[in-house]
């Protein structure tokens, strides 16, 4: 929860759990697999919570890539030169 309220103050980009539910279920399953798995890592908990923040930092990073494609179209729309007027 601490990664999560980190990103969205940092991105601007709420997380909430109906929309990105499953990629954030993904991170938090990949990140407890490799504390399990790799013996190496000393400090699971930093670990753990650098893997959820670089993966909802992924994620708000490419919302905020789709959004700035939709907002640059190359298409001009007609139909709202009228209100423009």
């Amino acid at each position: 929860m601490r990664a999560k309220k980190e990103i969205e103050k940092e991105y601007t980009v709420p997380f909430t759990f109906e929309i990105y539910g499953d990629e954030i279920n993904d991170i938090v399953l990949s990140a407890i697999r490799k504390i399990k798995t790799d013996h190496r890592i000393k400090k699971t908990n930093n670990y753990f919570f650098v893997s959820v923040r670089n993966g909802l930092e992924d994620i708000a990073n490419e919302s905020l890539r789709k959004d700035n494609l939709s907002n640059n179209s190359v298409y001009y729309n007609w139909l709202n030169e009228e209100d423009k007027k």
